[in-house]
């Protein structure tokens, strides 16, 4: 496919940051890598109702011209766990997020899906740390773990929200219930085996 539209006349136009974690923080997770895989990994993401993709193919030498909303727009939250063979608990709030709609999320969506054992791993963020959410998960049985400051390489929830966040883009909805369907379209097929490399890649074991 690539070969053929380069041959073509196309060109892409694509810049990728690596993130970067320091020592520190990988001497902190080391530890959290040699759990069993039973961690229940979530995240948070914003969307909005005038998203658009950020690149596309144009004939080379040419602007590539495309349309994007101007304006008002709504903003939604989303928020799941992914665990080795499955994503739980998905749960979309109409707006942003802060402390207190966390705290509803874990107590009403999910808490239901953990067992004793499970470890939680969040990221570092003042509004993941209220004593409810301690409590909460704690009372399920399940532990908590802060991932450090600005290491998304731990997270393996990460790479799956890369590829919502991408699919999200590309379908470019514009009313609040259709990016709610379409983020039901992009997780529905989301296959075990996926979820299973996400782990392995953010090197969890998966056995």
């Amino acid at each position: 496919m690539l070969g053929t539209l380069l041959r073509s006349g196309f060109a892409a136009d694509d810049m990728y940051l690596a993130d970067r974690v320091g020592e520190g923080a990988a001497t902190c997770c080391s530890g959290l890598r040699s759990f069993p895989p039973v961690c229940c990994v979530r995240q948070q993401d914003q969307f909005w109702t005038n998203m658009s993709p950020l690149r596309g193919w144009s004939t080379r030498g040419e602007r590539l011209v495309a349309h994007a909303p101007y304006g008002h727009w709504k903003t939604m939250t989303f928020i799941a766990a992914l665990r080795l063979d499955r994503v739980e608990a998905p749960w979309v709030l109409n707006g942003p997020i802060n402390g207190e709609p966390f705290q509803a999320y874990v107590e009403t969506q999910l808490v239901r899906t953990l067992k004793p054992g499970d470890i939680v791993v969040l990221d570092n963020l003042g509004s993941h740390k209220g004593a409810m959410v301690r409590d909460v998960v704690r009372a399920a049985g399940a532990r908590l773990f802060f991932l450090p400051p600005y290491s998304p390489d731990f997270n393996t929830i990460e790479q799956l929200f890369a590829k919502l966040k991408h699919s999200m883009r590309r379908a470019a909805q514009r009313s609040v219930k259709t990016v709610h369907n379409a983020i039901a379209n992009v997780l529905d097929p989301v296959t075990p085996i996926e979820c299973t490399n996400y782990v392995e890649n953010a090197g969890y074991r998966s056995t």
